[in-house]
């Protein structure tokens, strides 16, 4: 029998249809490991069977161990646009409650069924784990999906009627990685985040030189994570800077510039280009002059001299665009034409004003409107590959994190966000001063233990919100003014000040319309010391979106001038 056997069924619509296929043929005959092929994963699984098995012997009624790891709210391979929650017994970590919710609109309790706390009397709640799509099952599983028709998806059907279910009286538990690195591809921005652990190490032995690539060819490290293939063409004025892959075969031209990004093999990168985090797939051409930025590139795909792909673009395989094309933010392309009633033959000759003359491809919109479950937009921005979070978590998140109805106490700690924002918004309610804001706050730090951190990730977004509502700049001039000298009191370090400008670039991501303002709000900082020139030009080198990078260009340059006045002076 091969190592690996490949079942096929043309039928099979779910993973619940899938175990019930697998139930009727008698494949599996022991416990087994399911898992998602989208999962990414360096875990060796061999002693989390061995615990499952014990658990059982313990627990007759096992019959599910999900593998999870523990992540604070903002980790790079958390899901943007989805939360869970799970409810553990503190001494097993038995599961008895569980719930995927999206982020949007923000989830402000969840209900517990008075039941859990007659069996277990001392739980934990965690919003603080990824499910990893990794299961240890035992040989009850398919017939259970055979039993129950209606169970199509394991989370949504499975594990939900599983643990709500009094009659059949199963268990299920939660083994939380330590060390160990496991995540899944579910979106674009996953897609980002886990390629930048593999080029950063993180997922090893799994790394970009271990991967088999077709055509064999060996991949070399070197510093700064930059991984080549062999047989490469790369001119000498070409720059590769940190974080890139480049396959076998592919060839970069003069003045190049690669940054954060994978080149697959046999590409044709031109001169004086500019790609930066992206990813570009196997056989594509880029033209001379082009920019793109944070974007996916299909293989086959023809790039014409001259093109910008702003952030968050996608290409179909072989597609052409350009030349002198401009994509705008999150622009798909399609290489098929729609075949809907939304798309007639008129609108597809009006293709070419976005892919260009010389382009061939079709803008695809997706539809949500037929979707079953009603659909927020701001959980769809979050799903994209240009979606960047803070490395901190911020007001935003905050209010995602549900409350949680049940006759117990909260878990402790989990009430000082609350303090926080009532505490600063009093302030501005009732028109306090910034030295009695300060002195309230300082006092709540004190009295609920938590860290001028914890203060400037919540008081920060709730000043710039203030901001937002002034009718005009004068207006918001006087808010900076006057609330700014807060932010200095718990602002001590350069990480502080680089945790200010990432909750501010995050801000305005998610406020696009106060974007035109932050040359302003970014002075303001400096003028007071809250931002020193250094952390500013740092953090704008980082790399935050075009767009916040066209408007506060005017500033670095007076940044830089200054500079340099000032190293003239001192020789």
């Amino acid at each position: 029998m091969p190592l690996v056997e490949i079942i096929v069924s043309q039928e099979l619509r779910s993973m619940g249809d899938v175990l019930r296929d697998m139930d009727a043929k008698q494949i599996l005959q022991s416990d087994f490991i399911l898992m998602s092929g989208d999962v990414v994963s360096n875990v060796n699984l061999a002693p989390l069977v061995e615990e499952h098995k014990k658990r059982k012997l313990a627990d007759k009624n096992l019959i599910m161990t999900l593998v999870t790891k523990q992540a604070s709210a903002n980790h790079p391979t958390r899901s943007k646009a989805e939360e869970e929650l799970f409810v553990l017994d503190t001494k097993t970590n038995e599961c008895v409650h569980y719930e995927a919710y999206r982020r949007y609109p923000p989830r402000k309790n969840v209900s517990l069924n008075p039941r859990i706390f007659k069996t277990h009397p001392d739980i934990v709640i965690h919003n603080d784990l990824i499910d990893c799509q990794i299961d240890i099952c035992s040989i009850e599983v398919p017939a259970l999906f055979t039993e129950n028709f209606d169970y199509q998806d394991i989370r949504k059907d499975f594990l939900k009627g599983i643990l709500e279910s009094e009659l059949l009286g199963k268990s299920i538990y939660c083994h939380i990685l330590q060390n160990e690195y496991a995540a899944q591809v579910s979106t674009l921005q996953m897609y980002n985040s886990i390629s930048k652990d593999i080029m950063l190490r993180w997922v090893y032995p799994l790394a970009p030189e271990n991967i088999f690539y077709r055509n064999d060819g060996v991949i070399s490290h070197s510093l700064h994570n930059i991984y080549k293939g062999e047989k490469l063409t790369l001119d000498r004025s070409a720059t590769l800077t940190e974080m890139v892959v480049i396959g076998s075969g592919t060839k970069v031209g003069a003045n190049t510039k690669i940054s954060h990004s994978v080149i697959g093999e046999n590409c044709t990168i031109g001169a004086n280009a500019v790609i930066e985090g992206s990813y570009i797939f196997a056989n594509s051409v880029i033209g001379d002059k082009c920019v793109i930025s944070k974007s996916i590139v299909g293989e086959n795909v023809q790039i014409l001299e001259k093109v910008t792909l702003e952030n968050g673009c996608v290409l179909d395989f072989g597609v052409c665009v350009g030349p002198n094309v401009k994509l705008e933010p999150r622009t798909r392309i399609s290489a098929e034409k729609h075949s809907d009633e939304y798309h007639d033959d008129s609108e597809n000759e009006l293709e070419y004003d976005v892919v260009g003359r010389g382009g061939r491809g079709y803008v695809y919109n997706p539809d949500y409107s037929d979707d079953e479950d009603e659909i927020d937009l701001r959980n769809v921005s979050r799903s994209y590959l240009d979606y960047e979070s803070p490395s901190e978590y911020t007001e935003a998140d905050q209010e995602t994190d549900p409350e949680t109805d049940g006759e117990y106490e909260e878990e402790e700690g989990n009430e000082w966000y609350v303090e926080v924002e009532q505490t600063i918004q009093r302030a501005f309610d009732e028109n306090h001063s910034a030295e009695i804001a300060v002195l309230e706050l300082n006092t709540l730090k004190m009295a609920m233990n938590i860290t001028f951190q914890d203060l400037r990730q919540i008081v920060f977004p709730a000043i710039l919100k203030l901001v937002m509502k002034g009718g005009n700049n004068k207006d918001r001039q006087k808010v900076v003014a006057k609330w700014f000298p807060v932010l200095v009191k718990f602002t001590h370090s350069d990480d502080d000040q680089m945790h200010l400008l990432n909750l501010l670039q995050q801000f305005l991501v998610d406020n696009p319309a106060l974007i035109s303002f932050s040359p302003q709000l970014i002075m303001a900082g400096y003028n007071i010391d809250l931002f020193k020139e250094e952390m500013i030009l740092k953090w704008y080198e980082n790399g935050p979106p075009i767009n916040i990078k066209d408007a506060v260009l005017p500033l670095i340059k007076w940044l830089n001038e200054a500079e340099t006045e000032s190293e003239d002076e001192s020789d």
